[in-house]
């Protein structure tokens, strides 16, 4: 079972979870509100923009924490974890091209007034992704929280504070 203790690295990487998938449901919103809209507007559409990039920019520093800390020491440590590790990495180059996908489906709507179908046909092939890869992630965290020691654990929250 997952620590409840937020200076524990395991838990703080759940946490992050978390704040993303706010930020996925922030979008989400953004959608369900265009599609209540009789005409979709330049502002709701840079709305749009605007929260699936901060969704972007969120991710890529979760998966730089996860890329440059806990994936090489995984390797290191726990590394009969090395395949659910690679299978990670690839995730996440899947979740950053949805993420880049759904931001040019905004920006296209914007440009030619193709609207809301397309961005919300983008956002569900992105949504896919991001669960899917959500799920091997809690199921990578759990193994790892259940090997760690003490000692292993103080080693881990250190190299992730200073990424």
């Amino acid at each position: 079972m997952i620590s409840m203790n937020q200076s524990d690295p395991i838990e703080q990487l759940t946490h992050d979870h978390g704040h993303l998938s706010a930020l996925v449901q922030a979008a989400a919103a953004l959608l369900v509100r265009m599609e209540r809209a009789e005409e979709i507007s330049e502002e709701a559409i840079d709305e749009l923009v605007h929260a699936v990039e901060s969704l972007r920019d969120a991710l890529l520093s979760h998966f730089a924490r996860e890329e440059e800390g806990l994936f090489p020491f995984v390797d290191t440590k726990v590394p009969a974890l090395a395949p659910q590790v690679a299978e990670l990495l690839a995730d996440h180059d899947a979740v950053i091209a949805r993420t880049a996908e759904l931001i040019r489906a905004a920006e296209l709507a914007a440009g030619t007034g193709v609207g809301y179908a397309l961005c919300v046909s983008t956002y569900d092939r992105f949504v896919e992704v991001y669960a899917a890869h959500a799920q091997s992630e809690q199921t990578l965290l759990r193994a790892v929280d259940a090997a760690l020691d003490a000692d292993a654990r103080a080693a881990l929250r250190a190299l992730l504070q200073a990424i």
